[in-house]
């Protein structure tokens, strides 16, 4: 501030202010793909992993806030012991943000901020058609959404756990690029819990237009990308679309 000659409470209004603006934007930046877009993002994981028919990954990080008081309080308290929010992440396969939910406390369970999205709607609505979301085993296996096997036996069944592996960790890098390039994500916030939300927010549409814009990601985060499975799988075509849990699962776990 001193090299600037700007007093550090003006400094600390405008990024407020500003922070508080830019929320009004995403609905412009932070979006799922259309219909007609979605083959160019599954297309894009097959490109880079090898996964067939993955239109998007969907992981929960804590983004740590300072205790909102109140009887609720607790409720911001995640297992790690500090008062969080629980955001829930979705991106593609370029670490563009297309989904964000930033409105549970700390301990909720990732499952359960699925259930409540409008994410999950979409699913079940067969938004993403005979395509899926690629999530850990914090979520249930559906045919939207394929999470990895807890016991595999077979060679195949490793295989896709590998494949399924280096696919989702991608979901992990873009949460550590987001957090290294704006460090207040990473930090208590100091603000109201109202205002800490948009600020998350703010910086979740700030990461995209820097994805737009090729800007060079920060220093590697705590979670490195692992290099890339190597082997070439076939595409699976038009499978049926309205496979049930596990079925779904099945079918890729038989053709990669």
């Amino acid at each position: 501030n001193s090299v600037v000659n700007i007093d550090q409470s003006t400094v600390c209004r405008a990024i407020n202010e500003t922070s508080l603006k830019i929320p009004k934007l995403f609905h412009r930046f932070v979006r799922l793909p259309t219909p007609e877009q979605q083959q160019q993002y599954v297309e894009s994981f097959y490109e880079k992993f090898g996964f067939p028919r993955v239109v998007g990954l969907i992981d929960g990080t804590h983004i740590p806030c300072k205790s909102p008081g109140g009887p609720d309080a607790e409720l911001f308290r995640c297992r790690k012991g500090y008062f969080s929010i629980n955001c829930q992440v979705t991106c593609n396969a370029d670490m563009r943000i297309m989904d964000l939910v930033t409105r549970w406390h700390g301990s909720a369970h990732d499952q359960t901020i699925f259930n409540f999205s409008t994410l999950k709607m979409k699913c079940e609505e067969n938004y993403f058609g005979r395509y899926f979301l690629l999530g850990d085993n914090g979520y249930a296996n559906k045919s939207y959404l394929l999470t990895p096997l807890s016991n595999p036996l077979t060679e195949q069944e490793r295989k896709y756990n590998r494949i399924h592996k280096t696919t989702r960790n991608l979901v992990e890098r873009c949460i550590g690029v987001w957090k290294t390039r704006f460090p207040v994500l990473q930090t208590k916030s100091r603000q109201k819990l109202k205002n800490t939300l948009k600020v998350i927010t703010a910086t979740a549409i700030l990461h995209n237009i820097a994805r737009d814009l090729n800007e060079p990601s920060p220093p590697p985060p705590e979670i490195p990308l692992p290099a890339l499975y190597q082997e070439i799988h076939p595409v699976v075509r038009n499978l049926h679309e309205a496979l049930p849990d596990n079925s779904t699962r099945n079918v890729i776990i038989n053709t990669i």
